[in-house]
């Protein structure tokens, strides 16, 4: 009966939040990081201007980046 509720609850309760914030100098991989781990694979990227902010659901936790 455990098990039951305890599936019930996964559907209900939303994934723990966090807010992270990459600061670094031109070319130190910040945004190539950052699409590793949205997308799952590396990505050849062109130098931006401006900021990216996304939210990439990670396992256990949706981080805001």
């Amino acid at each position: 009966m455990g098990f039951v509720f305890s599936r019930l609850r996964g559907l209900f309760v939303s994934k723990p939040k966090c807010r992270i914030l990459m600061m670094g100098l031109y070319g130190a991989g910040k945004t190539t990081v950052f699409y590793k781990l949205r997308l799952g694979e590396l990505v050849t990227t062109n130098p931006n201007i401006g900021f990216i902010v996304e939210t990439v659901d990670c396992q256990t936790i949706a981080l805001t980046m």
